[in-house]
């Protein structure tokens, strides 16, 4: 296009941004030891089909090849005398990663051998982020590939890159032997306000047993759909510290991200619910991944009357445990 003579230099491209490079093997990105690699879901918009991406063994076992629509692929060196590298997906936030399955090759492009694959690791057996950690050689690349089941299940995630000395046995919450939470998992249909332990989410409001210091108790939580509301099963126990000062929740969730806190209303009894006060966390409330013993700490007034609240922190996804088992763990401590 010419303007008065001159010669236009500038060109102007319509549609999308190309493709990032990293969607193809050859494009791998380069990533270090103690790194975190973040990406977002808008950035999938870009995305086209890697028809050359290798079928991982994970989603050959998950019934099936993802579609290759939205991956990405990163490419590490490791060193002199590493010998395990771990690679984690479980801190990813804004609604986590959806389905998605983290896999190690070796060897170039095109003639890759899978050296391990993970799916759903951190919130299994639900959909969701994975990690895993391998045996690898010194001074080898190794090439990592990070497949979502389809573009439209893409969300942001982190790849945290941890070059340890050993693998060991995966974390585990292990067996619960404490005391029973003893009510039913909620399922499809059930009413929210019906909650048997609910708190003050149920009409009346219902809470769980009294808590000691030390003692462990196993309960039941799981998701569920009534008409068109995705609800969680929310446990609320009662907790009265004999004295003010620091108090702990050591709590652990076997197939869900977990989120646990000691609840007040403002005033010395928390089972009146929002009356003379507003429901909240006291400060120091936190989530948890999967198979991880987590502990949140916070300062409490003696003799006032709290909730220990602990359920998933989602609301899709979490299915009950299997009949006569537990899929969460915790207890108080000082």
């Amino acid at each position: 296009v010419t303007d008065t003579g001159v010669a236009c230099t500038t060109t102007l491209v319509c549609g999308p941004p190309p493709a990032p490079a990293n969607e193809e093997c050859a494009g791998a990105t380069e990533i270090t030891c103690g790194s975190t690699n973040t990406v977002t879901a808008a950035q999938y918009v870009t995305y086209t089909a890697a028809a050359s991406d290798p079928d991982s063994t994970c989603e050959i076992a998950g019934g099936g090849p993802f579609t290759k629509d939205a991956s990405w692929w990163y490419k590490i060196t490791t060193g002199a005398a590493q010998t395990s590298l771990k690679l984690s997906m479980c801190s990813s936030t804004g609604g986590g990663t959806k389905d998605v399955v983290l896999s190690i090759y070796t060897g170039a492009c095109g003639a890759l051998v899978e050296k391990a694959c993970d799916d759903d690791f951190c919130t299994a057996p639900a959909f969701g982020p994975s990690q895993l950690c391998a045996t690898v050689t010194p001074n080898t690349t190794y090439f990592i590939l990070v497949d979502h089941y389809s573009p439209a299940d893409a969300a942001d995630y982190n790849l945290v890159v941890d070059c340890v000395t050993s693998c060991g046995p995966p974390p585990s919450c292990g067996t619960c032997t404490g005391t029973l939470e003893g009510l039913p998992c909620r399922i499809d249909g059930d009413v929210a306000t019906g909650d048997p332990n609910g708190g003050c989410n149920s009409t009346p409001s219902a809470f769980g047993f009294p808590v000691t210091l030390t003692t462990q108790y196993c309960g039941v939580a799981s998701t569920y759909v009534t008409g068109t509301q995705n609800l969680r099963d929310t446990d609320w126990y009662l907790f009265t510290p004999a004295t003010s000062g620091v108090y702990k929740i050591e709590f652990c969730t076997t197939n869900f991200t977990g989120l646990a806190g000691f609840v007040t209303n403002g005033t010395t009894d928390v089972t009146t619910c929002a009356g003379g006060g507003t429901l909240a966390f006291v400060a120091g409330a936190g989530t948890s991944v999967a198979n991880t013993v987590t502990t949140i700490t916070s300062t409490l007034v003696g003799g006032t009357k709290y909730a220990v609240f602990v359920g998933p922190s989602v609301f899709t996804g979490v299915p009950c445990p299997t009949p006569g088992t537990t899929n969460y763990k915790f207890k108080v401590i000082q």
